[in-house]
């Protein structure tokens, strides 16, 4: 009796479609890392830009002398001169006769105390962040306005 030394054809087949179905869950294994993967560093960079326009707020808070809330334009203004301007895609940092600055946060919103505060108040601001799946990310600032800022002189402009 002699020994075959060879595969069939028919196990030569099976081994190739075996190979190639491992393959094809492989690379969809690997292309829904790389989505996953592309989805946290987004949300990764979007609440550390969000952590930064907190820190923002609050200096400028602490270095003003004034803050007003408008609702219907959404603006923060801090002693006339700087703007804080909130729009879906972006927070615009408006200074007068200095650089504008812009915070790009997507699904951005904010709240804040309607009263206009003077030096010595605390002032609240909430901003919130809506994520595709859903989720929200709030974050609550609160500043003491004027803490920082230079003593006013009597009958000078703040």
């Amino acid at each position: 009796m002699t020994r075959r030394r060879g595969l069939s054809l028919i196990e030569l087949i099976a081994t190739i479609a075996a190979s190639a179905v491992l393959m094809g869950t492989a690379t969809a294994l690997v292309a829904s890392l790389g989505q996953v993967d592309h989805r946290l560093r987004h949300e990764a960079a979007s609440a550390d830009e969000l952590g930064r326009l907190a820190r923002s707020i609050r200096l400028d808070l602490h270095a003003s002398r004034a803050a007003r809330w408008d609702e219907a334009s959404q603006t923060l203004t801090l002693d006339g001169r700087l703007e804080y301007v909130f729009l879906p895609t972006v927070c615009r940092r408006l200074e007068a006769g200095g650089p504008a600055g812009a915070f790009r946060i997507a699904e951005l919103s904010a709240s804040a105390d309607a009263d206009p505060a003077e030096a010595g108040a605390l002032f609240r601001i909430r901003l919130t962040r809506r994520e595709a799946h859903k989720r929200r990310q709030e974050v609550e600032v609160v500043g003491l306005v004027g803490r920082d800022a230079p003593p006013s002189n009597p009958g000078s402009d703040p």
